[in-house]
């Protein structure tokens, strides 16, 4: 009985031991929507379709993007009125 239980300990570990590691996922193309911000200083809320941003005093503050999003080109969704 000893024997099978320290057998399947043995196995558990090795069966996690050759896992794959996870990566963590890139954030939205900073570049683009910095630009965009910077070319379009009215503009409150920006969206690519798999993420939205807000313009925030200490930069974008975005949402997590779907699990199978395709990103468009980054644009603008919400103007400040003056």
């Amino acid at each position: 009985m000893r024997f099978a239980a320290i057998l399947l300990v043995v196995m558990t570990g090795s069966a996690f031991a050759d896992e794959p590691k996870l990566t963590p996922l890139k954030p939205p193309a900073p570049d683009s929507l910095e630009s965009l911000m910077r070319e379009q200083a009215a503009c409150t809320a920006f969206t690519n379709d798999c993420v939205i941003c807000a313009r925030a005093p200490d930069g974008p503050k975005c949402s997590t993007p779907g699990i199978a999003c395709q990103p468009k080109e980054w644009r603008c969704t919400n103007v400040m009125n003056p």
